[in-house]
């Protein structure tokens, strides 16, 4: 556990530096107020990612040093994610990068991770015959896996609107894995999962509730990003396990993703990428908390926790069980 304090000292320093020295960054760091998803009542930091990143290759390059051979699996884990957050991270200084481009970059990272670092495991099984077989030709397993990996690594930076809620949703997803992980003796991802827990954690004491930093698309690409591939790494790896337990895992994003592309794209045939009020989480905090008149922005995680923890609870009981995790993703 040492290695888990590590990491929440080191980003809780970060965020602390970050925050001392806003005003000598503000002009490139602060988010504004004004946008169709700005609900903060002060500008604020917007690179807390930047601590994570720091923390997490911190203690791998550490880790490199003495030699550690969980080290070497993390540092081929953070070689793709580098350039996924800093895409996001270059989206909270300069604010004007176009979602299409960023998404590319976030393939691109895809396709390092699979070919050239090797740490991407395509998806090959489902255990369901007719996927299983499509799956054979790789074209089409590695079109999926980037598919999936660009869809949630999204998802995380659209639930990122309010304090606490993006991180929340990743420590429960890391939190997941390590379980599984765990009772599969499937240890090489313990460290890194423990050093991402202790990063966020870290990041959190100065985020929520009243939001002194925030994660920024930076950090909610990184945090997307390499979620994504544990859980990969689990459906491909771990016998007696669901594949479709790490699709339940992440159903919350998802979920909030597909709902909005549906509205925005079919219902009002507006582009996806255009920001609106009408996320799921958003509706929350304008309809169901108005009576939370101190800090309506740190209570939308509570609310959420609805969304989050059932179907947290079926993947973890139900992990082997096929049938019921795929009936739980279709009564989402």
């Amino acid at each position: 556990m040492y290695i888990f304090t590590l990491a929440l000292i080191l980003s809780a320093f970060f965020c602390w530096i970050i925050i001392k020295t806003s005003k000598w960054h503000a002009k490139f760091t602060l988010d504004s107020q004004t946008g169709a998803q700005k609900f903060h009542k002060s500008p604020t930091p917007r690179i807390g990612g930047l601590a994570i990143f720091l923390s997490a290759w911190s203690l791998a390059i550490a880790g490199l040093v003495m030699h550690k051979l969980w080290a070497v699996f993390f540092i081929k884990i953070l070689a793709p994610t580098s350039l996924v957050f800093l895409i996001g991270f270059a989206e909270d200084i300069y604010k004007k990068i176009p979602p299409l481009h960023r998404l590319i970059v976030v393939a691109t990272g895809c396709i390092i991770g699979i070919y050239f670092v090797h740490v991407i495991n395509t998806i090959t099984h489902t255990d369901v015959i007719i996927i299983d077989y499509l799956l054979r030709f790789e074209p089409i397993s590695i079109f999926l896996t980037v598919f999936i990996i660009l869809g949630v690594t999204n998802s995380f930076n659209i639930i990122d609107g309010y304090n606490g809620l993006c991180i929340t949703t990743a420590m429960s997803t890391l939190l997941a894995s390590l379980f599984i992980a765990y009772i599969a003796n499937y240890h090489y991802l313990d460290n890194t999962i423990l050093i991402l827990l202790g990063a966020i954690i870290g990041l959190s004491f100065w985020n929520y509730p009243h939001g002194k930093i925030f994660l920024g698309d930076g950090g909610a690409y990184l945090l997307g990003f390499i979620g994504s591939l544990i859980l990969l790494e689990l459906s491909q790896k771990v016998p007696n396990y669901s594949p479709f337990t790490s699709l339940l895992i992440m159903i919350y994003p998802i979920s909030e993703t597909l709902l909005s592309i549906y509205r925005k794209k079919f219902l009002r045939g507006k582009s996806p990428f255009q920001p609106d009020r009408l996320h799921m989480h958003m509706v929350i905090y304008s309809r169901l908390i108005r009576h939370d008149i101190h800090n309506r922005n740190a209570a939308v995680v509570i609310k959420m926790l609805w969304f989050i923890l059932p179907q947290l609870a079926i993947a973890l009981l139900f992990y082997k069980s096929q049938t019921i995790i795929i009936f739980a993703i279709g009564d989402i």
